[in-house]
Protein backbone atom coordinates (compact mmCIF):
# COMPACT_ATOMS: atom_id res chain seq x y z
CA UNK A 1 0.00 0.00 0.00
CA UNK A 2 1.63 3.39 -1.00
CA UNK A 3 0.20 6.59 1.00
CA UNK A 4 1.02 9.54 -1.18
CA UNK A 5 1.90 12.39 0.66
CA UNK A 6 3.33 13.40 3.82
CA UNK A 7 2.16 12.92 7.40
CA UNK A 8 -0.02 16.62 7.42
CA UNK A 9 -1.74 14.98 4.77
CA UNK A 10 -2.40 11.27 5.48
CA UNK A 11 -1.66 10.76 9.16
CA UNK A 12 0.83 7.81 10.48
CA UNK A 13 -2.18 6.21 12.67
CA UNK A 14 -3.68 5.23 8.71
CA UNK A 15 -0.02 3.42 8.24
CA UNK A 16 -0.35 2.00 11.52
CA UNK A 17 -4.19 0.43 10.99
CA UNK A 18 -3.05 -1.01 7.75
CA UNK A 19 0.48 -2.23 8.79
CA UNK A 20 -1.26 -3.68 12.13
CA UNK A 21 -4.01 -5.78 9.02
CA UNK A 22 -0.37 -7.13 7.55
CA UNK A 23 0.14 -4.82 4.57
CA UNK A 24 3.54 -3.39 3.88
CA UNK A 25 2.95 0.34 3.75
CA UNK A 26 5.49 2.67 2.01
CA UNK A 27 5.19 6.26 2.33
CA UNK A 28 5.94 8.15 -0.82
CA UNK A 29 6.18 12.33 0.49
CA UNK A 30 8.31 14.99 0.19
CA UNK A 31 8.57 18.56 1.73
CA UNK A 32 6.15 20.01 -0.60
CA UNK A 33 3.70 18.77 -3.52
CA UNK A 34 6.83 18.68 -6.23
CA UNK A 35 8.81 16.66 -4.16
CA UNK A 36 5.99 14.05 -3.29
CA UNK A 37 5.92 13.73 -7.13
CA UNK A 38 9.30 13.05 -7.98
CA UNK A 39 9.32 10.14 -5.33
CA UNK A 40 6.33 8.77 -7.04
CA UNK A 41 7.93 8.99 -10.51
CA UNK A 42 10.99 7.41 -9.07
CA UNK A 43 9.21 5.12 -7.65
CA UNK A 44 7.39 4.30 -10.79
CA UNK A 45 10.52 3.46 -12.79
CA UNK A 46 8.94 6.30 -15.03
CA UNK A 47 12.07 6.72 -17.69
CA UNK A 48 12.33 6.84 -21.71
CA UNK A 49 8.94 7.84 -22.23
CA UNK A 50 6.36 10.46 -23.17
CA UNK A 51 6.54 13.15 -19.97
CA UNK A 52 3.29 15.70 -19.44
CA UNK A 53 3.59 18.81 -17.64
CA UNK A 54 1.41 19.89 -15.84
CA UNK A 55 0.67 23.05 -13.03
CA UNK A 56 1.43 21.73 -9.37
CA UNK A 57 -1.11 24.60 -8.36
CA UNK A 58 -4.53 23.49 -9.74
CA UNK A 59 -5.98 20.76 -10.27
CA UNK A 60 -8.03 20.26 -13.51
CA UNK A 61 -5.52 19.79 -16.03
CA UNK A 62 -3.92 17.36 -14.17
CA UNK A 63 -7.31 15.15 -14.40
CA UNK A 64 -7.60 15.24 -17.91
CA UNK A 65 -3.33 13.83 -17.74
CA UNK A 66 -3.98 10.96 -15.39
CA UNK A 67 -6.22 9.35 -18.04
CA UNK A 68 -3.48 9.12 -20.58
CA UNK A 69 -1.26 6.92 -19.12
CA UNK A 70 1.93 8.84 -18.96
CA UNK A 71 4.26 10.34 -16.06
CA UNK A 72 3.29 13.68 -15.39
CA UNK A 73 5.59 16.26 -13.79
CA UNK A 74 4.09 18.87 -11.69
CA UNK A 75 5.81 22.15 -11.80
CA UNK A 76 5.31 26.07 -10.53
CA UNK A 77 7.08 28.48 -12.26
CA UNK A 78 10.54 27.31 -12.85
CA UNK A 79 12.02 24.03 -12.20
CA UNK A 80 14.09 23.47 -9.01
CA UNK A 81 17.44 21.82 -9.01
CA UNK A 82 15.75 18.39 -7.89
CA UNK A 83 13.25 18.27 -10.63
CA UNK A 84 16.39 19.32 -13.44
CA UNK A 85 18.77 16.36 -11.58
CA UNK A 86 15.78 13.94 -12.18
CA UNK A 87 15.09 14.92 -15.70
CA UNK A 88 18.94 15.00 -16.53
CA UNK A 89 18.63 11.40 -16.12
CA UNK A 90 15.24 9.95 -17.09
CA UNK A 91 16.09 10.21 -20.81
CA UNK A 92 12.26 11.57 -21.73
CA UNK A 93 11.35 11.63 -25.03
CA UNK A 94 8.78 13.64 -26.20
CA UNK A 95 7.38 16.11 -23.61
CA UNK A 96 3.93 17.72 -23.95
CA UNK A 97 2.68 20.74 -21.99
CA UNK A 98 -1.17 20.20 -20.60
CA UNK A 99 -2.70 23.50 -20.11
CA UNK A 100 -2.49 27.16 -21.38
CA UNK A 101 0.65 29.65 -20.47
CA UNK A 102 -1.02 31.15 -17.73
CA UNK A 103 -0.42 27.61 -15.87
CA UNK A 104 2.03 26.06 -17.70
CA UNK A 105 4.15 29.65 -19.09
CA UNK A 106 5.99 29.77 -22.40
CA UNK A 107 9.51 29.72 -20.84
CA UNK A 108 8.58 25.71 -20.41
CA UNK A 109 8.91 24.97 -23.94
CA UNK A 110 12.98 25.93 -23.87
CA UNK A 111 13.57 24.79 -20.60
CA UNK A 112 12.17 21.28 -20.98
CA UNK A 113 14.38 21.20 -23.98
CA UNK A 114 17.51 19.61 -22.80
CA UNK A 115 15.37 16.65 -21.38
CA UNK A 116 13.55 15.70 -24.65
CA UNK A 117 15.86 12.86 -26.16
CA UNK A 118 13.59 13.78 -29.62
CA UNK A 119 13.32 17.66 -28.85
CA UNK A 120 10.19 17.38 -29.32
CA UNK A 121 7.88 19.91 -26.88
CA UNK A 122 4.27 20.31 -27.68
CA UNK A 123 1.73 22.15 -25.82
CA UNK A 124 -1.90 20.96 -25.13
CA UNK A 125 -4.28 23.03 -24.16
CA UNK A 126 -7.87 24.56 -24.97
CA UNK A 127 -9.18 27.74 -23.70
CA UNK A 128 -10.29 26.37 -20.69
CA UNK A 129 -10.43 23.30 -18.54
CA UNK A 130 -13.28 21.92 -20.47
CA UNK A 131 -11.40 23.08 -23.89
CA UNK A 132 -8.01 21.83 -22.34
CA UNK A 133 -9.49 18.08 -22.01
CA UNK A 134 -11.03 17.82 -25.35
CA UNK A 135 -7.57 18.97 -26.51
CA UNK A 136 -5.97 16.24 -24.10
CA UNK A 137 -8.55 13.53 -25.58
CA UNK A 138 -7.82 14.07 -29.42
CA UNK A 139 -3.91 14.10 -28.48
CA UNK A 140 -3.66 10.99 -27.12
CA UNK A 141 -6.50 8.88 -27.63
CA UNK A 142 -7.54 7.50 -31.31
CA UNK A 143 -11.37 6.60 -32.02
CA UNK A 144 -12.20 5.71 -28.09
CA UNK A 145 -15.65 4.22 -27.70
CA UNK A 146 -15.73 5.07 -23.95
CA UNK A 147 -15.58 8.05 -22.20
CA UNK A 148 -14.93 8.94 -18.61
CA UNK A 149 -17.05 12.44 -17.20
CA UNK A 150 -15.20 13.96 -14.36
CA UNK A 151 -16.84 17.16 -12.56
CA UNK A 152 -14.41 20.38 -13.12
CA UNK A 153 -14.95 22.31 -10.17
CA UNK A 154 -13.27 19.84 -7.84
CA UNK A 155 -10.93 16.76 -8.14
CA UNK A 156 -11.86 13.90 -5.59
CA UNK A 157 -13.47 12.07 -7.62
CA UNK A 158 -11.79 12.84 -10.95
CA UNK A 159 -8.95 11.67 -8.51
CA UNK A 160 -10.22 8.52 -7.89
CA UNK A 161 -11.49 7.25 -11.01
CA UNK A 162 -8.28 7.64 -12.75
CA UNK A 163 -7.80 4.08 -13.20
CA UNK A 164 -11.08 3.44 -14.57
CA UNK A 165 -10.32 5.51 -17.52
CA UNK A 166 -6.70 3.59 -18.05
CA UNK A 167 -8.82 0.81 -17.41
CA UNK A 168 -11.40 1.55 -20.40
CA UNK A 169 -8.65 3.17 -22.96
CA UNK A 170 -10.82 6.05 -22.39
CA UNK A 171 -10.03 10.01 -21.83
CA UNK A 172 -11.63 11.73 -19.06
CA UNK A 173 -13.40 14.95 -20.08
CA UNK A 174 -14.10 17.62 -17.40
CA UNK A 175 -17.84 18.99 -17.62
CA UNK A 176 -20.05 20.26 -15.02
CA UNK A 177 -24.01 20.95 -16.36
CA UNK A 178 -23.54 24.25 -17.44
CA UNK A 179 -20.34 23.46 -19.82
CA UNK A 180 -20.52 20.47 -21.67
CA UNK A 181 -20.83 22.27 -25.19
CA UNK A 182 -16.82 21.32 -25.77
CA UNK A 183 -17.50 17.41 -24.71
CA UNK A 184 -20.62 17.38 -27.02
CA UNK A 185 -19.01 18.68 -30.00
CA UNK A 186 -16.17 15.50 -29.24
CA UNK A 187 -18.24 13.12 -28.52
CA UNK A 188 -19.78 13.78 -31.86
CA UNK A 189 -16.85 12.81 -33.60
CA UNK A 190 -17.10 9.26 -32.30
CA UNK A 191 -18.78 6.08 -31.86
CA UNK A 192 -19.44 6.23 -28.29
CA UNK A 193 -20.49 2.64 -27.07
CA UNK A 194 -19.98 3.14 -23.04
CA UNK A 195 -19.82 6.09 -20.54
CA UNK A 196 -18.94 6.51 -16.96
CA UNK A 197 -19.61 9.51 -14.74
CA UNK A 198 -17.71 9.91 -11.73
CA UNK A 199 -19.90 10.98 -8.78
CA UNK A 200 -23.72 11.71 -8.37
CA UNK A 201 -26.24 13.30 -10.34
CA UNK A 202 -25.52 16.79 -8.01
CA UNK A 203 -22.52 16.85 -9.41
CA UNK A 204 -22.88 15.92 -13.49
CA UNK A 205 -26.53 15.45 -13.96
CA UNK A 206 -28.15 12.60 -16.28
CA UNK A 207 -29.35 15.23 -18.44
CA UNK A 208 -26.07 16.43 -19.01
CA UNK A 209 -24.67 13.04 -19.83
CA UNK A 210 -27.44 12.65 -22.64
CA UNK A 211 -26.87 15.82 -23.70
CA UNK A 212 -23.41 14.75 -24.83
CA UNK A 213 -23.84 11.49 -26.26
CA UNK A 214 -27.41 11.80 -27.85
Amino acid sequence: VYLLGGEAVISDSIRTDLEKQGYKVVRLGGRDRYETNLNILKASGAKGEDLLVCTGMDFADCLSASAAEKPILLVSKTLNAEQKAYLAEADFRNVYLIGGEGVVNSNYMTVMKPYSTTDVIERVSGADRYATSVAVAEKFFKKPENLVFAYASDFPDGISGGPVAMAFNAPMLLVDDNNSTDAMKYADKLNIKRTITLGGPTLISKDTVERIVR
